[in-house]
């Protein structure tokens, strides 16, 4: 399909009301475009989805994408996502997970699931200093390997994430207390921790930091080996937060 072609299709699918599957066939419109002349679609998408206010939950990675982008290293179209999750893969390498760190294209990004692809403390690294943690809002590691050391490179993350998913890693107190001492704390609206490795002494740090986590809302510690009646304490301490919610044992 020749480039006029596919900006000639696009130009019409934008007069369409914004759906999914709006979404799903400009993807498939890029899939056509000759490869090297994608760049121009991308940036004439990317003007024209702008104009018209294309939600962004809409806006999320095709799985043949994120593979060329493991691939590549790079893919132009990645400009266009908002929300990716890695789906078809049952293991992320640390080579997958630099792909993805090295991708410029990304930093637009606002939602990261990465659950159950058996990421590493050193893959979180990667992931901490890479561009799209630059407007990242959701990350979910859920279900990996995830210890103190990767909690430590989250904490020195640059990002204004809301929502942090670490259950089932073998992140211990002391990765949450660097998480808690993190300014990208102070905006974190949901933090899951169930089945990890918190003890007691997590709780006294979240009760002696909770006037710094002024937006935390909800709040996972179910699991952990945490003493019974744990959920009173901090349901006091975050009293001042409006709907707080904990689940502890």
């Amino acid at each position: 399909m020749t480039l006029n072609a596919v900006l000639e299709e696009m130009r019409l699918l934008f007069y369409e009301p914004r759906t999914l599957r709006a979404w799903e066939r400009l993807c498939a419109l890029l899939d056509r475009c000759p490869p090297e002349r994608a760049f121009i679609a991308v940036d004439y998408a990317e003007e024209h989805m702008r104009t018209w206010g294309w939600p962004d939950h809409l806006r999320i990675a095709p799985q043949a994408w994120l593979e060329a982008l493991f691939a590549q290293g790079r893919d132009p179209r990645m400009r266009l996502v908002r929300v990716a999750a890695v789906d078809d893969r049952p293991r992320l390498s640390l080579d997958d997970v630099a792909a993805l760190s090295r991708c410029d294209e990304l930093d637009r990004l606002l939602s990261l699931d990465l659950r159950y692809r058996e990421v590493c403390s050193e893959g979180v690294a990667l992931l901490a200093r890479a561009p799209l943690m630059t407007c990242l809002r959701r990350l979910d590691l859920g279900f990996n390997r995830v210890d103190d050391e990767g909690a430590v490179a989250l904490a020195e993350a640059a990002c204004p994430l809301t929502d942090l998913d670490l259950r089932y890693n073998r992140v211990g107190t002391e990765g949450l207390i660097a998480l808690l001492d993190s300014p990208v704390f102070e905006r974190v609206e949901r933090l899951e921790l169930e089945g990890n490795n918190l003890d007691d002494r997590a709780v006294d740090a979240l009760v002696l930091r909770a006037g710094r986590l002024p937006a935390l809302k909800v709040l996972g510690l179910a699991g952990n080996p945490i003493s019974p009646g744990s959920s009173g304490s901090l349901q006091r301490a975050f009293s001042a937060t409006p709907g707080f919610r904990c689940s502890a044992p």
